[in-house]
């Protein structure tokens, strides 16, 4: 990594730039840090200088291949007044019980001061690029158009080095992005890579503009790792394989009780159809019982009237669920199985302090930062697709939650879950399912 004196002295993310900047021509929008202590007085005279509108960012030295997305960012900034509101906001953001949530998971403190970058804001596109940690062929690209949830549009791009060319897996395909950019930008990652300074032993997260091209930041993401051993072959009911894999297991595998959930987007939809959901079994057949009762009582309760907001309902459902599992299990390590998992409204990964395996579908648009946490808390992620809520694997009676278990195999390029058979129900021991 970078010499510590620097990350100390500029944050994480800016010390990261600074050396991008001093050992590339790769463009950077123009930025200045502000450094903790300071006031908005010490930045104000670049700031005039710069184009408007400009972002204001967190550059903390915990962000140093961390806190993706914890601290937040302060976008359209034009004058002064915005600026110093801008400043403290994300000054605050250090400060907040989410960081903190997030630094005590992860063993450690954090200060309560950060510095800051203001930088110009470009119309690029913004988008992500990250090589495979344990499949180094492999580039994954993404970027998106439009700001908002439900108004973005995402292009994607697998890039197999070893062909020159597009690759398809299970859990992450190509989709509106041409090979030519995706070439082009692989190129530009690679100059970044090249400064073997800031990770030689992790893979790098870039975050990039596109049209034009830009550089945003760039951090160590998860440590390089390969394998190379058989995997097994399960029965079509009991198992599920997948091409897209994240963290390589011992070739026994590793066995790991269930948690088993959707995502915030089919669980408001459920919410939303709850005379459907209480009646239709096959529309959620294999949904974790407790928790499609919760939601059929929210859904109730907004269809009779009540006073209810059912998207902060659903969230409190979803936290509750997870909370739950996370008290069955107390503390021991699970396997988190979910049908779907975006930008949902809630830190997922903070939810879930010890998962330690993932099985996980609708990836194509995992190079956001609330996924990247989840991914790198999880020991080894298996991609399913949009569709495994829809699989037998995921219906199947062995893969309750609470009760089920799964065992899980990754050599990196390849990966399997196995489901174990579980006992008949009048044969469960609560204390030892």
């Amino acid at each position: 990594m970078l010499p510590q004196t620097d990350i100390d002295k500029y944050g994480g993310k800016a010390a990261i730039l600074n050396h991008i900047r001093e050992n590339t021509d790769l463009p950077i929008p123009n930025y200045v840090v502000m450094q903790a202590g300071q006031d908005a007085s010490s930045v104000l005279g670049d700031f005039d200088s710069m184009q408007k509108p400009v972002i204001v960012r967190s550059s903390s030295p915990y962000e140093y291949g961390d806190f993706e997305g914890i601290f937040e960012s302060v976008r359209d900034v034009t004058d002064k007044s915005q600026l110093e509101r801008a400043i403290r906001d994300v000054q605050k953001s250090g400060r907040s019980e989410r960081a903190k949530q997030y630094a005590d998971q992860h063993g450690f403190k954090i200060g309560n001061n950060i510095h800051l970058i203001v930088q110009e804001q470009t119309p690029s596109l913004s988008g992500g690029m990250l090589r495979h940690p344990n499949n180094p062929d492999l580039v994954f690209i993404t970027y998106f158009s439009g700001r908002g949830k439900y108004q973005q549009s995402y292009h994607t791009f697998l890039f197999d080095e070893s062909t020159g060319d597009e690759r398809y897996c299970r859990g992450f395909s190509s989709h509106g992005l041409e090979k030519d950019d995706a070439r082009f930008l692989v190129e530009q990652y690679k100059k970044i890579e090249s400064l073997e300074e800031i990770a030689d032993d992790s893979t790098l997260f870039v975050e990039f503009g596109f049209n034009p091209f830009a550089v945003y930041q760039a951090r160590p993401f998860m440590k390089k790792q390969v394998a190379n051993f058989e995997l097994p072959e399960g029965d079509k009911e009991n198992s599920i394989s997948t091409d897209f894999v994240f963290g390589v297991t011992p070739p026994e595998g590793v066995t790991l009780p269930i948690v088993k959930s959707i995502g915030y987007d089919m669980a408001l939809a459920g919410v939303n159809d709850a005379n459907r959901l209480m009646r239709d079994d096959k529309m959620w057949e294999g949904l974790d019982e407790i928790l499609k009762h919760g939601l059929v009582s929210v859904g109730m309760v907004r269809q009779l009237g009540g006073g209810i907001n059912e998207m902060e309902a659903t969230t409190a459902k979803m936290r509750e669920h997870y909370h739950d599992g996370e008290q069955y299990f107390e503390g021991k390590p699970y396997c988190l199985m979910m049908g779907n998992a975006e930008r949902d409204p809630y830190d997922l990964d903070l939810m879930v302090p010890n998962m330690r395996g993932l099985v996980l579908g609708q990836t194509d648009r995992f190079l956001v930062h609330n996924l990247m946490r989840l991914f790198k808390r999880s020991d080894v992620t298996l991609g399913i697709g949009p569709n495994l809520f829809h699989t037998e694997f995921y219906k199947n009676r062995n893969a309750q939650s609470l009760f089920g278990r799964v065992r899980l195999y990754s050599n990196g390029k390849e990966g399997v879950a196995m489901l174990e058979e579980l006992p008949e129900q009048e044969d469960w021991d609560d204390d030892n399912p």
